[in-house]
């Protein structure tokens, strides 16, 4: 019998904390929004791995 697969996670770099303190020392709104643009990019790239990772695995369970 399989066991249930855990969910894939990339680990956490940087904590809320203190990306909230990186954020608050900046004072020119367009760098805090160029930070939080390029948090979220890398959040999606690793969330498209995550989605890539599962596909290859699916593909290799049923060959």
């Amino acid at each position: 019998m399989k066991k249930p697969k855990k969910d894939k996670e990339l680990p956490s770099v940087l904590s809320e904390k203190s990306i909230s303190k990186i954020i608050s020392s900046v004072d020119n709104l367009k760098h805090i929004a160029d930070i939080l643009a390029k948090l979220e990019y890398i959040r999606t790239i690793g969330a498209d791995i995550n989605k890539l990772h599962e596909i290859a695995h699916k593909k290799i369970c049923l060959s």
